[in-house]
């Protein structure tokens, strides 16, 4: 059954007054955005009546033809009512899955706009301090408000999202860059202690603020500096392991070829690695020691060698081959000249009684710096027979080593016992000249001596103010050694501080 004209026309005025309110609605949008949400509550209401309505006169008119086409057939009532029920179901059911398909829509548009908010919270607080981002939002991600129409709100999280996006990625690859190269560094030199907690960070897990990338580039930078100490060290050490196989003559088979292939060019390949450097570092030490200790076994051998060339008149020609000859500290040079003391000590058995002399002579001289009595001198017997041998040449040598050492002991003693001496010495030559009465009567050419005077007042003067000072500073010295050592301190067999103080007393008398 068709609808009447005066449905006809009523629904016709329903849908003219629609018309003219969406109309007014859409005016008002555009004339004020801020009054879009109450315009569009508003034209939602109007759409659910306007289409339920539609949907209710569809219906009618449906089911009309329906109810003619029954008629006409002549379905009963039963048969009708079974129809209409399975029709209604029908359509309900295609209806229902509508209204599921149209949530599943919704609900996917919603759970699609938390993402992308998530992802816009999630970047501004990793941009927090970063003021372009700021400029791009305008607002906090999460103050914006997930409301409908869905849609429009996607679009904006979308547009904010790509604009933010860029400013994300960059700062993402510079914070991934830093994050692989503090994670190159730490593989490299293991052990090396990182600062701030980076190396428990990934780039989607760190703030990109300006405070923390500006942090971890101190720290990469750090790092940098570490590795280019370590490869500084290790080259530094590498060079001296090579120069000190040469050096010490080392074999091929114990040179380490890896040393010999990276120290110039490559040191990164000898390792940076603490366990790396440490073993490095052995090395070097191990030669080193090596060195000083063929250093020190060749001083001790060529000064014999060079005492003896002396002694026993070696010829120079032949002394200056064997030196062109063996240079340097390889163990063959040791060797050589080990080979040549022993030599040279075969041969000074021939010539024993040089060596002994010679060592008398040393002794003698000693003897006189240390201010030795003549039964000082006597104690020592071997120096006092005509025996030549091995063992009077040890004696010898070793009562040398004794005194030298004595001497050295008592050197500040004996350097005031000599100052003294030659004050002595200068007092009785000022005497002898000043008792000379013809120095002031010479007459004829080149026999006056116009400044003998001034010479002879300016040693007075320095007598006078040197000798005060000295003699307390002998007297200071001395009493202080007898103290330590609890013995007088002989010069010449008499104590010397026993002999300053009558020298003083008879200067007195003098005087």
């Amino acid at each position: 059954m068709s609808p009447s004209p005066d449905q006809l026309r009523g629904n016709h005025s329903r849908q003219s007054s629609e018309n003219e309110l969406l109309r007014q609605s859409r005016e008002s949008i555009d004339k004020n955005p801020s009054a879009a949400i109450p315009c569009l509550k508003s034209l939602n209401k109007l759409n659910v009546d306007r289409r339920g309505s539609y949907i209710s006169s569809q219906l009618t008119v449906i089911n009309d033809k329906l109810q003619l086409l029954y008629d006409e057939i002549g379905i009963s009532d039963d048969e009708r009512n079974t129809r209409e029920r399975n029709l209604y179901a029908a359509v309900s059911q295609t209806l229902e899955q509508h209204v599921v398909d149209v949530t599943a829509e919704k609900d996917y548009l919603y759970k699609h706009c938390l993402q992308l908010q998530e992802q816009l919270t999630n970047m501004m607080a990793a941009l927090q301090d970063v003021p372009e981002a700021t400029a791009v939002i305008g607002r906090s991600a999460d103050a914006q408000e997930i409301c409908a129409p869905l849609i429009i709100t996607k679009e904006e999280l979308e547009k904010k999202n790509e604009k933010l996006q860029g400013l994300y990625s960059e700062r993402y690859e510079r914070a991934r860059e830093l994050f692989d190269n503090l994670r190159t560094f730490t593989q490299v030199m293991d052990g090396i202690e990182v600062r701030g907690n980076f190396l428990g960070l990934r780039p989607d897990t760190l703030s990109l603020t300006n405070s923390n990338l500006t942090a971890l580039e101190m720290e990469v930078l750090r790092l940098s500096d570490e590795y280019e100490r370590r490869i500084r060290v290790v080259q530094t050490d590498a060079t001296e392991i090579v120069s000190l196989w040469a050096q010490l003559g080392t074999s091929q088979h114990q040179i380490d070829r890896n040393i010999l292939a990276s120290y110039k060019d490559r040191p990164e390949m000898l390792g940076l690695s603490d366990k790396d450097m440490e073993s490095l570092r052995h090395e070097r030490e191990a030669l080193e020691t090596e060195k000083e200790s063929r250093v020190q076994r060749l001083a001790k051998t060529k000064t014999a060698v060079q005492h003896l060339w002396s002694k026993l008149s070696e010829d120079e020609s032949t002394i200056k081959a064997f030196d062109r000859a063996n240079r340097g500290i390889a163990l063959s040079v040791i060797e050589a000249y080990e080979q040549e003391l022993m030599r040279l000590n075969e041969k000074k058995r021939d010539y024993m009684h040089i060596f002994v002399e010679d060592a008398r002579q040393t002794l003698q001289n000693l003897w006189e710096s240390l201010y030795f009595s003549e039964d000082e001198m006597l104690e020592f017997t071997p120096a006092w027979t005509d025996i030549y041998t091995d063992a009077s040449l040890a004696a010898h040598e070793s009562e040398i080593s004794r005194l030298e050492q004595l001497l050295q002991e008592r050197k500040p003693i004996i350097a005031l016992i000599d100052a003294y001496r030659e004050l002595q010495r200068d007092s009785i030559e000022l005497e002898q000249s000043q008792q000379d009465a013809s120095r002031l009567m010479a007459r004829g050419a080149g026999r006056r001596d116009p400044s003998r005077l001034l010479r002879e007042e300016q040693m007075r003067k320095r007598i006078a103010k040197r000798k005060p000072k000295l003699m307390t500073d002998l007297n200071t010295s001395l009493s202080r050694w007898e103290n330590e050592n609890g013995r007088p301190f002989m010069v010449n067999g008499e104590r010397f501080i026993d002999v300053l103080r009558d020298e003083e007393m008879a200067a007195k008398t003098m005087n």
